[in-house]
């Protein structure tokens, strides 16, 4: 669609970036009248009805009841810079992969306002692009759920968004099962655009990723994988110069896998043999038979 060369204040930037991340689009409860009336006369917003049709007409047709201001395509168009918005609008609006190839300035932006990501041929998400030494990317460019907001596919974002929900990223399963036994964990991007959860703590450094992941370049590794494409956690751990790993079995499931490979970890920080790290020890029963299950 056309950019609007109009650029928001910065409080209806505000309030247009509130009704950009509202599942329905909807402009947050109390916004001032007179920028309602700004924003509605450069039509970025529009009025409509609790069944979303047009306001207007609704009450040409006798209709007395509850209406509500919602983000127009146009509003949201608004919240981008020229060349984001021709990428973001560019998108097959079907699948909503990107038709133009951004600048890599262009999509780290867009990466870092998560309205994109990288997927591969089978529609996994993918950390980067999947190009090896300059050769050809293996993975595409996708609009995320909130960038199919943005071009008005408010259906397909909802889908999106279920058919994740029913299959989750598995470093946020690990980080959960971690936060189980007292031990934080984060993501970590490196320099190659490579994805790990990581844990650090005084003189101990923990990397988890899979580096067999079907569909990607070895040695690329990944931990924002979905949990129907987990292969068992490698984990690196580096405890004062002194490095040791672990591997992960596949067959129970990721959820299975991240328990167990948590609760192992666990075990070994609280080996007498280890060092402990600050705050209160995390030894709890159980722990030792597994230990050899997991080759540590």
């Amino acid at each position: 669609m056309p950019r609007n060369t109009k650029q928001p204040t910065p409080y209806q930037l505000q309030v247009l970036q509130a009704a950009a991340a509202h599942p329905e689009g909807r402009l947050p409860d109390g916004t001032n009248p007179n920028s309602l009336d700004h924003l509605y006369a450069a039509r970025w917003i529009v009025e409509v009805t609790a069944a979303g049709d047009g306001a207007n007409l609704a009450r040409m047709a006798g209709y007395s009841g509850f209406t509500h201001w919602r983000i127009t395509r146009a509003g949201r168009a608004a919240l981008l810079a020229p060349e984001q918005h021709d990428a973001v609008f560019s998108a097959d609006l079907m699948t909503g992969k990107l038709a133009l190839t951004p600048s890599p300035t262009v999509v780290e932006s867009l990466l870092g306002s998560a309205l994109v990501e990288f997927r591969a041929t089978t529609g996994a998400v993918r950390p980067t692009d999947g190009s090896v030494k300059g050769e050809a990317a293996l993975n595409h460019v996708f609009l995320t759920p909130a960038g199919l907001r943005v071009v008005g596919r408010y259906r397909l974002a909802h889908e999106l968004e279920q058919q994740r929900a029913a299959d989750p990223i598995a470093g946020d399963l690990l980080i959960a099962a971690l936060a189980e036994w007292d031990i934080p964990a984060e993501y970590l991007i490196d320099v190659d655009g490579y994805s790990h959860v990581v844990h650090r703590s005084p003189g101990l450094w923990i990397y988890f990723h899979v580096v067999d992941l079907p569909g990607m370049p070895w040695p690329m590794s990944s931990a924002v994988h979905r949990a129907s494409e987990h292969t068992g956690w490698y984990a690196g751990i580096n405890e004062g110069g002194d490095i040791q790993e672990m591997w992960g079995v596949d067959g129970d499931g990721c959820a299975v896998d991240s328990a167990r490979t948590a609760e192992a970890l666990a075990e070994w920080i609280t080996n007498p043999s280890a060092k402990q790290p600050a705050g209160p020890p995390l030894r709890r029963p159980g722990l030792a038979a597994l230990a050899p299950e997991r080759g540590l």
